[in-house]
């Protein structure tokens, strides 16, 4: 909730869950910034109605013990750098439904461990999030799917190997 990026997946993502039938999700939101109370107003309704928790900052092992205990991680990501909590949330185990933005698409495999939506559309959002909390047998292939990838693909093992070999390319 620190700067306007982060604000913008926010107002997306409480735009997107207007579109879902009222009692059919419970939200948490982790974090903290000078935007929180802007935040939250656009969380009102739902908020009001007992789907939404304002969780404030958390330390990094109270997030990754909300990530255990979540089903998905819904997280626009619009102009994500780089999607370290989509990492994370991927090694909990946890599908992801998310903008197909490049700092996503690098850490997330679209339709394998996530599914990815335009970063202009809250509905296909809503869509995406229906689709996974309807469907028990493809949250549990893309949660397996999603701790595999991040345990192989992005491990430091791999990672490593990769770096190895591309500067044996270019080193002597």
């Amino acid at each position: 909730m620190r700067n306007e990026r982060k604000r913008d997946s926010y107002f997306f993502l409480a735009d997107a869950l207007a579109l879902l039938p009222k009692d059919s999700f419970s939200l948490e939101i982790a974090g903290d910034g000078r935007f929180r109370s802007e935040i939250e107003q656009g969380f009102s309704v739902a908020s009001k109605q007992g789907h939404v928790r304002f969780q404030g900052a958390l330390e990094h092992q109270e997030l990754l013990a909300l990530m255990a205990r979540s089903d998905v991680l819904a997280w626009p990501g619009i102009g994500e750098a780089y999607g370290i909590t989509y990492l994370e949330a991927q090694a909990c185990g946890l599908p992801v439904v998310a903008c197909s933005n490049r700092g996503v698409t690098d850490v997330t495999m679209d339709g394998v461990t996530a599914l990815l939506c335009p970063p202009d559309d809250p509905g296909a959002f809503a869509a995406a999030i229906i689709q996974l909390a309807n469907d028990a047998t493809l949250r549990r292939q893309m949660s397996a799917a999603a701790q595999g990838f991040v345990h192989t693909e992005r491990s430091l093992e791999h990672t490593s190997r990769l770096l190895r070999g591309y500067l044996a390319e270019v080193l002597p």
